[in-house]
């Protein structure tokens, strides 16, 4: 019964927060669900009291009352999202004060910053104007987080776009995530002062850049944003063309800061110390992966990947996936409790969820699968982890970018064996080059070697016909209903492992 209960009500919470995405129903909505699931509640007790079928009428109490708190919940991400004081400034010349909030993000022609103001410029007079702010500004501005900066320019709202395979992408929903409802398209800008954000934050993104910097003087390009990619998530030095050559090749997810990274790179470092105890077979891959967050700056993005991959490691050092479904739910609940948008907006999150999904319940199933692949080196895991990962990711991807590389698994492979190693070498030469440039000039040197294999593998694979397939997105529908074959699947062929 603790268990029907357990998923009725985050269940009906979920549903409340997709429908409420995807609908804005009226404050008398959610009131009227929550009042009818405590009214149903009251009669529950009624019954428990005098004798009755109590269990029916408690689920249905439950179930109405969690999805009217979904409702709920995401009522204040559309209430947040209506800034009438921003809205009425839309198109105008505006000029505000402010602090970046967030490490910039560097990219070939552009430089992208979010700025927290608290009032905007008049003249002389300050107005108290409340806002969080995308910038979009040239790459050669030098802007550093928790920079008090002076902003003018016309002052715009984000708009939707068509993306190449024919899906409208919702812009404004997925900046509204983050609390960003309006941006500066190349305003002046000029730096008041620094030194303004969190002492904590500032500190962690003193030592990525520490790090980063470290790594562009002992390893050449693109080898060295390539490592700055795979270990921070830090691609920006990489050139446009090789990302398309790992987009077209499958492998963007290995230099992208999302769930999908470093939840593949989680699998294997538990793995490559398998010889460990079972404690320390959790414990180290742990301290891997909350090395990471912190390297990164403890994003939003960050601590929702390795909260995922902890999970994954967790199942299966304990071995109980069963119990591992109910953490994951939990895990995933409190992010959404937390910010109701990621659910629905934020690619990252879902990418981070079926990831996960698939190494718990996948990867173990098509294990049993590949037992002539020797467990060596932790091959067998490496093959099982990407082989999961890619089915149960498709059809999702399928529908978000209208691509498919159909040499994902053999190049998957070909990389992922080395990642861990990679990772190891190319940290410590990082570590070292801080110190010492020529202390680190031996470690560079193999940790180059794996980077250059990658570099190459990728350019070769790219440059193969039809490596990489574009059509029209398939209709979302298309999409459920993959997943629920794929769950189907997975569940006869445990029942008949069982």
């Amino acid at each position: 019964m603790a268990e029907r209960i357990f998923y009725i009500v985050i269940g009906s919470f979920v549903l409340g927060v997709t429908t409420g995405s995807f609908v804005l129903v009226p404050e008398s909505a959610f009131l009227f669900f929550i009042l009818l699931g405590f009214v149903i509640f009251l009669y529950f007790l009624f019954l428990l009291r005098h004798g009755g079928e109590w269990r029916i009428v408690l689920c249905i109490s439950l179930l109405f009352f969690s999805f009217g708190a979904g409702l709920w919940r995401i009522s204040f991400f559309h209430e947040a999202s209506k800034n009438e004081s921003v809205a009425k400034l839309f198109n105008r010349s505006v000029a505000i004060e402010g602090v970046v909030s967030g490490e910039p993000d560097r990219r070939e022609t552009s430089l992208r910053f979010v700025v927290r103001t608290d009032f905007r410029m008049e003249g002389q007079e300050e107005v108290p104007f409340k806002a969080t702010i995308l910038v979009v500004t040239d790459p050669y501005q030098i802007i550093s987080y928790g920079d008090l900066v002076r902003v003018s320019g016309l002052f715009q709202k984000p708009t939707n776009f068509d993306t190449e395979n024919g899906r409208q992408f919702d812009y404004v929903s997925y900046l509204a995530k983050d609390g960003i409802c309006c941006q500066f398209f190349r305003p002046e800008i000029s730096v008041v002062a620094s030194g303004k954000g969190n002492v904590v934050l500032s500190f962690l993104y003193d030592i990525k850049n520490m790090f980063v910097g470290s790594i562009s003087r002992i390893l050449s390009e693109p080898e060295g944003s390539l490592l700055s990619g795979i270990i921070l998530g830090a691609k920006h030095g990489l050139p446009q063309t090789l990302l398309d050559a790992f987009k077209t090749a499958g492998v963007i997810h290995i230099v992208v800061l999302s769930g999908y990274n470093i939840t593949l790179v989680a699998a294997g470092f538990s793995k490559l110390f398998s010889f460990l105890s079972r404690r320390f077979r959790f414990i180290v891959p742990l301290l891997a992966i909350l090395g990471f967050t912190l390297m990164t700056g403890a994003s939003a993005t960050a601590v929702r990947a390795s909260l995922m991959a902890a999970l994954v490691i967790f199942a299966k050092t304990i071995g109980r996936n069963y119990d591992m479904s109910r953490a994951l739910l939990v895990a995933g609940t409190l992010m959404i409790l937390h910010n109701p948008a990621i659910l629905v907006f934020d690619p990252s999150f879902q990418l981070s969820v079926l990831a996960t999904l698939a190494l718990i319940y996948l990867s173990p199933v098509i294990s049993q699968k590949l037992l002539f692949i020797p467990e060596r080196f932790g091959f067998r895991e490496i093959v099982s982890s990407t082989v999961s990962t890619q089915i149960f990711v498709l059809p999702f991807l399928m529908w978000m970018t209208g691509q498919v590389s159909l040499i994902a698994l053999p190049v998957n492979f070909l990389i992922l064996v080395i990642i861990p190693m990679t990772m190891f070498f190319g940290f410590a030469a990082g570590f070292l080059g801080i110190i010492s440039h020529t202390l680190a000039l031996p470690v560079a040197f193999v940790s180059y070697l794996f980077l250059h294999y990658i570099v190459k593998v990728v350019e070769i694979a790219s440059k193969i016909p039809f490596a990489s397939v574009h059509f029209i997105s398939p209709h979302f529908y298309a999409v459920i209903i993959a997943y629920v074959i794929l769950v189907f699947l997975i569940w006869r062929i445990n029942r008949s492992l069982a």
